[in-house]
């Protein structure tokens, strides 16, 4: 594995670590923050677009989450040719349930 490739993987699991401990402190404008960047560097990874995803939900902007959701499930199909795990489709339920709820 290349510098760059170990750089970029030390960054990605810092900028997790980082968004878990701000969701867990309800600090959902820093957890944003840390998974948007992680995001940026990685848009095909699950987990950042799950943390993205619920701290949409907390600050009331489901519009937000479920574009989200819309835009990686594309682009994963488009890469990968796969679908988003289970774990990443129920929140996305969850979210228009909380919609069509409200």
């Amino acid at each position: 594995m290349s510098v760059s490739e170990r750089l970029r993987n030390k960054f990605l699991r810092s900028v997790s670590r980082l968004g878990d401990h701000w969701t867990q402190a309800g600090q959902w404008e820093k957890a944003m923050d840390c998974y948007q960047k992680g995001f940026e560097v990685d848009d095909l990874a699950e987990g950042f677009c799950r943390g993205l995803m619920t701290c949409y939900d907390y600050l009331d902007q489901r519009a937000e989450a479920l574009s989200l959701y819309q835009r990686f499930e594309k682009r994963l199909k488009a890469v990968l040719g796969i679908e988003p795990s289970p774990k990443t489709k129920a929140l996305c339920d969850t979210l228009l349930k909380k919609t069509h709820s409200a």
